[in-house]
């Protein structure tokens, strides 16, 4: 414990951070090339219905495995005998929840969006690229957690990025050389992208132990807890779009939308560095908040200053873009401009949320960050209505300094009670 808390910056830390970050962006990388190449290859109206079972299956995907990942990381980083036994409790709930939101989603994504009962071979189109979506995914998600709470981030890292570059090289070879233009036979290509996924990172964990088929109950109320944040943040993260798109023209939605698409892909620095800092905060977590903040304070300073370099880069850069996209695109240099800085926000907030998971705070957590986006729903809405644009980037940065005050709040909170004398509940208890 001592030696995590008193841990300083080192070239080896740095090496860690800079394998993490380049890792996600060879990922981000991929994602972009296949979207490229869908969108060119299967044109408008195909790539439409893909991209309406994607976003669906991005919901199935947070929900699958009911955040057994999370238990795997913060309880094997503490303590690695007990990997046999989440390692079984994340494959019962890996694959019996993607089965049942798999066909969940199969079934109603018809009657939900009728135009998809017009794909060829629609039903076992949709079951190989929900399943691909929501399987395929959450199980390499599995995976890269198991080697995360190993401390072994070069895997981790080649596992994260080489996923989604096997998709990315999949959609090349199937388009570009085998020539296919249609949804149903890219189905096949994805599921045999995810299968390969599947089959080569089982060969990577077997030597560590066969697992314990067990569930192990008393994480269930907190990886539930640790899932239904997900669900909500998609809800907010659409809030803004779907605001714009009722109240403003389809230029100003369409500059905003790629916008905040570039600017999300920018937080990928944040995402890069809380990835080695949780399993660490984790560890320091068992002994609670008192001794937690402090560390927490140290990787804020830490994400602060990323997240300002980030800041200024996506700033300077962002005037390059009508070259890049055409004329069309003029409005995104300003929309950009001022989104950019909400990474300053988001990584003050990313620190506070892992920090609270670290001390088994999950359903306070939840509640929190539940409530928050709920909230901010509205006061997106209310203010794109009210203001036009100007009131969407204004109700976007108040909703993120909210929930994050708020997650502040709860962790001094806690550590307050901590220090108080007299007998305290556990960690978990809240």
């Amino acid at each position: 414990m001592t030696r995590i808390s008193d841990e300083k910056l080192s070239w080896a830390w740095l090496r860690t951070y800079v394998g993490s970050f380049g890792a996600l962006i060879l990922g981000t990388l991929g994602q972009i090339a296949s979207v490229l190449i869908l969108a060119r290859y299967l044109g408008a109206y195909q790539f439409g219905q893909l991209m309406i079972v994607v976003a669906v299956g991005q919901v199935g995907l947070n929900l699958c495995g009911i955040g057994a990942g999370e238990a795997m990381v913060r309880r094997v980083a503490r303590d690695p005998s007990m990997y046999s036994r989440l390692l079984g409790h994340n494959l019962i709930l890996v694959l019996g929840s993607g089965v049942v939101i798999t066909a969940t989603l199969v079934a109603a994504i018809p009657f939900i969006f009728p135009d998809i009962r017009n794909i060829s071979n629609a039903v076992l189109t949709l079951i190989l690229l929900v399943a691909s979506q929501v399987i395929g995914i959450r199980w390499v998600m599995m995976v890269d957690q198991i080697f995360l709470a190993r401390g072994r981030y070069g895997t981790a890292n080649l596992i994260n990025a080489g996923n989604s570059l096997l998709r990315a090289a999949a959609a090349a070879t199937a388009f570009l050389v085998f020539g296919i233009t249609s949804l149903w036979e890219w189905a096949i290509w994805l599921s045999g992208a995810a299968l390969l996924s599947i089959f080569v990172t089982l060969l990577l964990i077997r030597p560590f132990g066969r697992p314990v088929w067990k569930v192990i109950r008393s994480e269930l109320p907190l990886g539930l807890s640790y899932s239904t944040p997900a669900f909500f943040l998609a809800l907010r993260q659409n809030a803004d779009l779907v605001s714009l798109g009722a109240f403003a023209n389809p230029a100003i939605v369409g500059a905003y939308a790629f916008a905040r698409r570039a600017n999300d892909q920018a937080i990928v620095a944040i995402d890069a560095l809380m990835r080695i800092v949780y399993p660490r905060l984790a560890v320091v977590g068992a002994e609670g908040a008192t001794k937690v903040v402090p560390l927490t304070i140290r990787y804020t300073f830490m994400a602060l200053a990323l997240a300002l370099i980030t800041g200024i880069g996506v700033f300077v850069v962002s005037p390059l873009l009508p070259l890049i996209l055409g004329d069309d695109f003029a409005p995104s240099v300003l929309l950009l401009q001022i989104l950019c800085w909400i990474i300053l926000v988001k990584a003050v907030q990313a620190v506070a949320y892992d920090s609270l998971g670290a001390v088994e705070q999950h359903r306070f957590r939840a509640r929190i960050y539940n409530l928050g986006s709920v909230i901010a729903v509205g006061v997106i809405a209310g203010l794109t209505y009210a203001l036009g644009w100007v009131g969407t980037l204004v109700g976007v940065y108040v909703a993120e300094i909210g929930i994050t005050a708020a997650l502040w709040v709860a962790l001094l909170a806690i550590r307050r009670r901590e220090r108080r004398p007299g007998p305290i509940g556990g960690a978990g208890t809240t």
